[in-house]
């Protein structure tokens, strides 16, 4: 998809069920790949309304309990893409978030 090279490809974070935050992964110019590992570039984002309840509705068709999921798409003339449902990711991108560990530890505490 276009959109991966010329926007980047979004991940939003929940725990519990609930959003935390956001990542835009971008790749390096002429590339398609977003992984670090190739040069992609990740930062903070903040999600519009709608895309935060697009992939609220995501996470709460599973119908388990989830300590954590990660909702990887791609945005498309304003529409959120489902690209991956990160279930048993282990980064989550906490490093991007000046209270990420905290954030993370409050959320798995139910608070």
């Amino acid at each position: 998809m276009p959109e991966i090279k010329t926007f980047g490809e979004v991940s939003l974070v929940f725990f519990n069920k609930q959003y935390v935050h956001a990542v835009l992964k971008k790749p390096v110019e002429g590339d398609f790949r977003i992984q670090s590992q190739f040069g992609g570039k990740y930062q903070p984002f903040i999600p519009d309304k709608h895309l935060i309840d697009t992939a609220q509705s995501i996470v709460n068709f599973i119908q388990d309990d989830l300590l954590y999921a990660r909702v990887d798409g791609i945005i498309v003339n304003g529409e959120f893409y489902l690209m991956e449902l990160e279930l048993i990711e282990p980064d989550l991108y906490l490093d991007l978030v000046d209270d990420g560990y905290a954030r993370l530890l409050m959320k798995s505490k139910g608070n």
